[in-house]
């Protein structure tokens, strides 16, 4: 009896192996897999009754109690009672005296399977060689004792003749099937772990790869020698080859002798002292850039533990450079801006007292009657010199007022076809009184086939008068004034030269700034260059022109005002 037991019990292991099958390829579906595995035991047990022992009529033994309980210990319930489900069925089917003993031996194994399940999550009961023995032992003794319920004859024949072979089979049997579903299941997990490894590993290395080939920054990794172990794509384009064609070249074959020395000095006490170093650089690399590049380096340990490499990441930041010198330089512009505005201010603070305390103090004296008995001519001077400040001012605020229109956009260019040389004739006269204050004579200079200017005629106007206002204020009594006209292929030029103290030669940049303050004192207005010829500049770029200034100490000033002779059609 005891070998047709242990046939029995052989052939169940067996037919175990085939659960390595269903875990394998169901692993991904918990549910399918449970209810697989109940189809599998459960057949098994079906196949254990096909070939039973038969104790009497209707009373057979079979390894069913093992392959029940283990399917519940491992299997947990969905499984297991799938797999009790099929046996119980088929036994009924089969019938006999022993059905009930039969089904009850099912549950029972079942139940106990699912309790010792339960104290293994519970209480972290384990499911070495001795625990299991002691779950077998105790399973059978249960499953012995329901053959108490066969007729008295039957169940004394039993427990004298086939309880102990049930226990020496049946109870190693459950340790050795315990033994083989735990250990299949230990090498499914182990081997699923490791595939999970494997696969975080592979993802990792690409995600690695993907940031490292597709990074900006330039990045090596370099032996203790020098000699390049890695680099990524973004180092390898500045020199102009492939990364597998810079491994294993050093650093004298890719960079400038001069560099080298102090590259592999940094190198080496990275690698060896195990420092973190970051800096900033100067690098020409082979595309012929000169980069500004942000240094980091970082020591590595290689494998073995014993050699040592540097990490190097290079952030280019030559445009990051170029932006701060650009912001420094804007900045320091505006500094000079914001101080040029404030000595702008003032010096127009002196231009505007000067004429106003002029036009306080004669008219103060005019309403108090400071003068007594004062004749007509003196109040005539008096109030004359009242009427000079007076225009000086107005000179000033409309001069503001110019500047102010032209760099804000709103003058409108009217553009017209004008007789030069009668706007230059009302010019003059304009100025006559200042003129023969001065004893200055003026040439006019205008050839007889002069063609009409295209230009707006207020503009051209203001133009002119402020360039012989200027000439006047510059120029000696006595002295000489020149006007006139020069037309050659697309541009017509005005030209006021006179030949006064004339403009130092380092002065001549500032010219067109009207912040700058160009005479000897700044308190006299009269003697300024003030806001005239950056009007003459705005509004000559209105018409789309230009303005040159020739001028040399005591030699006198030349200036000329160009413009096209086509329609420009805009508005500053």
């Amino acid at each position: 009896m005891i070998l047709e037991l242990t046939k029995g019990a052989a052939l169940l292991l067996s037919l175990c192996y085939l659960e390595t099958f269903i875990r394998r390829y169901l692993h991904r579906n918990p549910t399918y897999q449970a209810v697989s595995l109940g189809i599998l035991y459960g057949t098994i047990c079906v196949v254990g009754m096909l070939a039973p022992i038969h104790f009497s009529e209707g009373v057979i033994l079979d390894a069913r109690s093992v392959v029940i309980a283990i399917a519940a210990l491992f299997g947990g319930p969905l499984c297991s009672l799938v797999a009790a489900a099929i046996a119980a069925t088929y036994r009924l089917w089969l019938g006999g005296a022993g059905t009930l003993i039969g089904v009850t031996t099912i549950f029972v194994s079942l139940a106990m399977g699912l309790l010792y399940r339960y104290g293994r999550g519970r209480f972290g009961w384990g499911v070495g060689a001795s625990n299991l023995f002691l779950f077998g032992f105790l399973l059978h003794l249960v499953c012995i004792a329901s053959f108490v319920m066969l007729p008295t004859a039957a169940a004394v024949n039993f427990f004298q003749n086939v309880a102990f072979p049930i226990i020496v089979v049946f109870t190693p049997a459950t340790v050795l099937l315990g033994w083989m579903v735990r250990d299949i299941r230990i090498q499914l997990d182990t081997a699923e772990n490791l595939k999970a490894t494997s696969d975080a590993l592979g993802e990792s290395e690409r995600r690695f790869r993907a940031i490292f080939d597709h990074s900006p920054n330039g990045i090596t990794l370099k032996d203790e020698n020098g000699t390049y172990l890695i680099v990524n794509k973004a180092f390898a384009r500045w020199q102009n080859l492939e990364p597998h064609e810079i491994i294993g070249k050093s650093l004298a074959d890719l960079h400038a002798a001069g560099q080298v020395a102090e590259i592999n000095r940094v190198d080496q006490q990275v690698a060896f002292e195990g420092r973190f170093v970051s800096g900033k650089g100067i690098r020409e690399y082979a595309d012929g850039v000169i980069r500004d590049v942000n240094v980091t380096k970082l020591p590595v340990t290689l494998k073995d533990g014993c050699k040592k490499a540097t990490l190097t990441i290079l952030t280019d930041i030559t445009e990051i450079t170029r932006t701060e010198k650009e912001l420094r330089r804007a900045y320091d512009d505006a500094v000079a801006a914001n101080r040029s505005k404030s000595d702008f201010l003032a010096r127009m603070s002196h231009e505007f007292r000067t004429p106003l305390n002029a036009i306080l103090g004669f008219s103060d004296v005019l309403r108090n009657q400071y003068m007594g008995d004062a004749t007509t001519e003196r109040a005539q001077e008096y109030a004359n010199d009242i009427h000079v400040s007076a225009d000086l001012l107005l000179e000033l605020v409309n001069d503001l007022l110019d500047i102010s229109a032209i760099e804000s956009g709103r003058i409108q260019v009217d553009q017209e076809a004008i007789d030069v040389r009668a706007v230059l004739d009302e010019c003059l006269r304009t100025l006559k009184y200042r003129l023969d204050s001065k004893r200055i004579t003026t040439d006019l200079l205008i050839p007889d086939n002069a063609r009409p200017l295209l230009a707006d005629r207020r503009s051209l106007k203001q133009i002119v008068l402020n360039l012989l206002t200027n000439a006047i204020k510059f120029t000696q009594e006595g002295g000489n004034i020149k006007l006139g006209l020069k037309q050659s292929g697309n541009m017509t030029a005005i030209v006021v030269a006179d030949n006064g103290k004339g403009i130092e030669a380092e002065l001549l940049h500032n010219l067109m700034s009207p912040d700058t303050v160009f005479a000897s004192n700044s308190h006299v207005s009269q003697e300024g260059w003030g806001l005239g010829l950056p009007i003459v500049r705005g509004l000559a770029e209105m018409h789309g022109g230009r303005i040159n200034i020739e001028s040399y100490a005591q030699q006198g000033t030349t200036v000329e005002v160009m413009f096209p002779n086509e329609l420009q059609g805009h508005a500053l």
